[in-house]
């Protein structure tokens, strides 16, 4: 079955003309200076032929012959007419209106005001609108040229939230903006615009009933009144609402004519501020998940002895722009505080580049580091840029430096001498600005010893050595770091209900966790994605089942250590009151650091 042909026409203004409707066809519409041109104008500044409208079913398409042609105040070579378009070429406008011409307007035209100072306007208008400025101000100046124009004494741009009209700018003749409230907008205009979607005429508001004792036409002492929709991609969005209170100045079918291209503009001027207004939600949205993102990444799980002289060694060296070396197996969380370092030094600001050297082919990782230009080899299509010039003012972090190879390790110990790197296949170097983290799971002396590793490379990236303990060294942290995943994770996947038994806090205690942090987080969310009940067990996280631990499940009684977690918040909760909620106080009282008592009072 054959889509229905909507129908379409042309709203054209042009330098010492009346402004007139035109028809769009079946087939194509040229506009032009020229005797040969569908709509013939007398602009000076045109071509016989200098653009054209092209129809394929429901689509209209605008195609240049002639510059310069523009459409909402961009310059195009062709581009698919949509509702609400201003075309500017030359000294006229014309402005693109789906479905057919009124009755009796293509006869009518606008001979009552100068189409000069309307293309004029016009074309301000246009170019303002261009520059995505205020919605406020480009509100008050079309409000301002439809007064001028027409002789009205009152506009508003309406918008509407569902049904119901929300005045969003209005403006008098003589007294400027202002900000009338809702009930002085007539009920019976806007349902009309509600229900029909067309721009409506009423030249005497006496002669209507449904008017001519409303308040809000009382009120406002409106004579005449003229409401056209603004419409956008098929959504009604508001009316352009102008009214006169003086028999004179009586609104007729030629102020209808011009507040329909108004509207027009008025529709690109709202969707444009609704769209600011879109983006404006989505990026609090981003800000919400950034933030959320960077408090997971700044949070320390965990209160061993160990732990906490770490992070008082990071907090030491971190202002340094001293290089630094991480060590620690697989999964302690280098990458962790390799954040940690970064954020907390004066280079915070700057980017944070990493890159694993183990995870790069050998032949791939010098174009990923250094950078390349075109041409520089087989595959070099285009120039590329490497990762420590990505890393200027920021931190370059290499995870698993050891899996460098040789001929690598030479050519950045080379950048760290001179900091300038040469991109692979270039003549000049770039100059580089980075702080250096390191990290590794070898023990790198002894590689140096053995020839693997360079020796002069690993005194420049060894300025200060942190060792992140194994998590089976600090088995309390174990528990700490299962518990928050299990908020977290659980949070995430719904179900918060979910809690450790005796059993399981036993079993995560016990067990070694040769993947460190890692292998925890994956253990908890796998319980958590697989769980039948809401007490989890060692067998829901893959661990073995300790001995001499019973599961209690029945009669309402909490594991041991849910209990005693319950009892200590409630405990260091008393304290912190009794000393008006100083915590410093009350960890020193108590003769645990601050972290044990946050972590009560905030995480538990």
């Amino acid at each position: 079955m054959s889509q229905d042909r909507k129908s379409a026409h042309l709203i054209v203004i042009s330098p010492n003309e009346n402004v007139r409707m035109v028809a769009l066809g079946s087939e194509s519409t040229t506009v032009g200076s020229g005797q040969d041109a569908t709509v013939t104008l007398s602009d000076s500044q045109l071509e016989s032929i200098h653009a054209e409208v092209q129809r394929s079913d429901n689509t209209y398409t605008l195609v240049r012959h002639a510059s310069p042609l523009m459409v909402n105040g961009k310059r195009i070579r062709s581009q698919a007419l949509e509702e609400s378009d201003l075309i500017t070429l030359g000294r006229t406008a014309i402005a693109f209106r789906q479905g057919p011409v009124p009755t009796g307007a293509a006869e009518q035209g606008l001979t009552s005001f100068g189409s000069l100072d309307l293309c004029e306007r016009l074309h301000r208008f246009t170019e303002a609108l261009s520059q995505n400025g205020p919605t406020e101000a480009l509100s008050d100046q079309l409000l301002a040229d439809v007064l001028a124009l027409t002789g009205a004494d009152h506009g508003r741009i309406v918008r509407f939230e569902g049904n119901e009209p929300i005045t969003a700018r209005g403006q008098t003749r003589d007294q400027g903006h202002f900000s009338p409230a809702e009930d002085e907008l007539s009920r019976t205009a806007i349902a009309r615009i509600l229900e029909e979607r067309k721009a409506l005429l009423w030249t005497d508001t006496a002669a209507d009933p449904d008017l001519a004792f409303a308040p809000s036409i009382v009120q406002a002492r409106a004579s005449s009144l003229i409401c056209a929709p603004i419409q956008h991609g098929g959504a009604l969005l508001g009316c352009l609402y102008v009214s006169s209170s003086t028999p004179k100045n009586t609104l007729g079918e030629e102020s209808l004519a011009l507040l329909t291209v108004y509207a027009n503009q008025a529709a690109l001027l709202l969707a444009g501020a609704q769209q600011r207004e879109e983006l404006c939600q989505e990026v609090g949205k981003l800000k919400e998940e950034i933030e959320k993102l960077a408090e997971g990444r700044s949070k320390v799980v965990g209160a061993s002895p160990s732990i906490e002289s770490l992070l008082r060694d990071v907090g030491k060296v971190s202002g340094f722009d001293l290089s630094i070396l991480l060590l620690g197996e697989t999964g302690v969380g280098k990458g962790f505080f390799a954040n940690q370092l970064h954020d907390r030094s004066n280079r915070h600001k700057g980017p944070l580049i990493s890159v694993h050297c183990g995870a790069i082919p050998d032949k791939l990782l010098e174009s990923e580091l250094f950078g390349h230009v075109k041409g520089a080899f087989t595959d070099a299509a285009s120039s590329r840029t490497g990762k420590i010039v990505q890393a200027n003012s920021g931190t370059l972090f290499l995870d698993e430096i050891g899996e460098m190879p040789l001929e690598h390790q030479v050519k950045l110990l080379k950048v760290l001498e001179d900091r300038a790197v040469t991109p692979v296949g270039a003549e000049r170097s770039i100059p580089v600005d980075f702080r250096l983290v390191c990290a590794t799971n070898r023990d790198l002396q002894a590689d140096v010893e053995a020839g693997l590793f360079r020796r002069d490379l690993y005194y420049r990236i060894a300025g200060v050595v942190l060792s992140i303990p194994p998590l089976r060294d600090r088995q309390d942290d174990a528990i700490e770091l299962a518990h928050y995943y299990l908020r977290l994770h659980g949070a995430a996947l719904g179900r918060t209900e979910l809690f450790f038994s005796a059993a399981a806090l036993t079993a995560i205690r016990q067990h070694e966790w040769p993947g460190n942090v890692r292998e925890v987080e994956l253990s908890v969310k796998r319980a958590i994605a697989l769980a039948d009940a809401e007490m989890l067990t060692p067998t829901d996280l893959g661990l073995l089942a300790p001995e001499g631990v019973e599961e209690i499940s029945e009669g309402g009684i909490v594991p041991f250590a849910q209990a005693r977690d319950d009892f200590l918040k409630k405990y260091i909760n008393e304290v912190v009151a009794s000393l008006d909620g100083n915590r410093s106080a009350a960890a020193e009282a108590l003769q645990v650091t601050p972290r044990t008592i946050y972590k009560y009072i905030e995480e538990l």
